[in-house]
């Protein structure tokens, strides 16, 4: 742990030692040293951090959170359009190829949180919605959809009013007042006549 979290803090430092120590620290024999060196390279935006990010991109052998912390540092530290559209593109696709697995969720919060309004983190989001393909990032997606005020959401969002999670419901419940307040009326007689809302009810008559 204390390798780890050396190399980490040193990323944040601009000196030469410094960064020649962590761009080493990524040839590690320790995969948890040479994540943290990856962590570490996105801290500061640099040339050369983004050149050796961009060198670790056709490594073998990488793991899924590996590629996340890589793909991750690499929108944060490059100074070119070119670093930051990989390295969301490779996020979302992560984001939706794994299903309902723990990297895709892990993936697709991390590039939500540093791209939140990247047209390509909007489409990930209306996909995972309208394939059904994480349950887990349902909610999050209505809820961020909504934030943005997303119009194909606000087309959709009657369906996720009466959807199989409780926390998709709840989601599409608190977002309707303020993502489409001339349908919410329509939108909460659905929510009256679903059995699956019942729970959901009380919410559903406070977003009137």
């Amino acid at each position: 742990a204390m390798r780890e979290g050396a190399v980490n803090a040193l990323g944040f430092f601009d000196d030469e030692e410094a960064l020649s120590v962590v761009i080493k620290s990524l040839t590690d024999p320790a995969p948890s040293v040479r994540t943290h060196a990856i962590e570490g390279l996105g801290h500061r935006m640099d040339a050369r951090r983004e050149k050796a990010l961009m060198g670790m991109l056709q490594k073998p052998g990488m793991n899924d959170q590996q590629k996340i912390a890589l793909y991750a540092a690499l929108i944060k530290t490059s100074a070119s359009p070119a670093g930051k559209n990989r390295g969301i593109s490779e996020m979302v696709r992560l984001g939706v190829s794994k299903g309902n697995s723990e990297s895709a969720l892990q993936s697709a919060l991390t590039v939500i949180s540093i791209a939140p309004r990247d047209e390509r983190v909007i489409k990930m989001l209306q996909t995972i919605l309208h394939t059904a393909s994480n349950k887990r990032m349902e909610s999050i997606a209505v809820r961020h959809l909504a934030a943005v005020r997303d119009s194909w959401l606000a087309k959709n969002l009657g369906q996720y009013i009466t959807a199989e999670e409780s926390g998709t419901r709840m989601a599409a419940i608190q977002s309707m007042r303020f993502l489409c307040p001339a349908d919410r009326f329509k939108h909460l007689e659905t929510a009256i006549r679903s059995e699956r809302v019942k729970n959901n009810l009380m919410a559903a008559l406070q977003e009137v």
